[in-house]
């Protein structure tokens, strides 16, 4: 992985420099999903990649109150496409593995790694 980084550089910048590579990344750790995804966005209108972007970015915010109401709304749409529980369950724990990886084993450090413990 060759993430672009620049010290003193802001997460939230670090992730949009890199959402190319957070993508692929995403994609190699949700094997079951990442065959889905078309057909989820075509047959449910559900941008699973669009949507892991939102939950990091409200994670890494700290933004609450966005991230339960993104949380509702999606979670009615899952439920109309009957989304299975372990494809949704892959899904949020290859979200949190792709988050957490530039950050393990490298020169990355956030300043509190408590966001990766509550995500």
């Amino acid at each position: 992985m060759n993430l672009i980084f620049k010290e003193g550089q802001e997460i939230m910048e670090f992730l949009a420099q890199n959402r190319q590579i957070f993508e692929e990344q995403l994609l190699s750790e949700a094997k079951n999903v990442r065959d889905k995804i078309e057909q989820i966005q075509l047959t449910g209108n559900i941008d699973l990649l669009n949507n892991a972007h939102k939950v990091v970015l409200y994670v890494v915010g700290y933004q609450d109150e966005k991230l339960i109401s993104f949380a509702k709304e999606e979670g009615i749409a899952w439920a109309k496409y009957s989304l299975t529980l372990a494809l949704k369950l892959e899904w949020i724990h290859a979200i949190r593995r792709t988050l957490s990886m530039p950050f393990s084993n490298s020169r990355f450090s956030p300043k509190s790694n408590s966001l990766f413990s509550t995500f």
